[in-house]
């Protein structure tokens, strides 16, 4: 079944989503994989991939600044952020447990129609800070759009 876009001559081909409820947590100024991940086989080249992720972050302590993005493939893929920043990151300035919501959109061209698998990493900015991705834990989302090429 697809369904399509009203007006704009596009149809979203497959949804693919998953879901978790457990946290992930680092201190490495490098981008680390989550292990959150989630994968769609496009069925065409010219699709493109909606990915939408949802969930919470915090820091260890007061200035901790926490960085997520998404990679094609695993961390030594493409990195989608043109940031070294990724997609955005989270300043807490209120400490160790205070949770604030996550959101991420972004709309990939991957071009094959191979598995293609999507993995959420984050670095934390400062050494000496540990950031948290779902740490309370709630439940965090991953959802793929297929959506059809023009």
């Amino acid at each position: 079944m697809s369904v399509s876009l009203y007006g704009s001559g596009q149809t979203i081909l497959q949804v693919v989503q998953t879901v978790i409820t457990t946290s992930f947590s680092t201190n490495s100024t490098s981008w680390v994989s989550t292990g959150f991940t989630a994968s769609i086989t496009p069925q065409s080249t010219n699709s493109k991939i909606m990915i939408m992720v949802n969930g919470t972050v915090s820091n260890s302590n007061n200035g901790g600044v926490g960085s997520l993005t998404v990679f094609r493939g695993t961390t030594s893929g493409t990195n989608l952020s043109s940031s070294s920043h990724g997609f955005g990151f989270v300043y807490v300035n209120l400490g160790y447990n205070t949770v604030a919501p996550f959101s991420l959109n972004y709309l990939d061209s991957p071009a094959t129609t191979s598995a293609t698998t999507y993995t959420l990493a984050m670095q934390q900015e400062y050494s000496g800070t540990t950031s948290y991705f779902n740490q309370t834990p709630c439940t965090a989302t991953i959802t793929l759009l297929e959506v059809s090429g023009s």
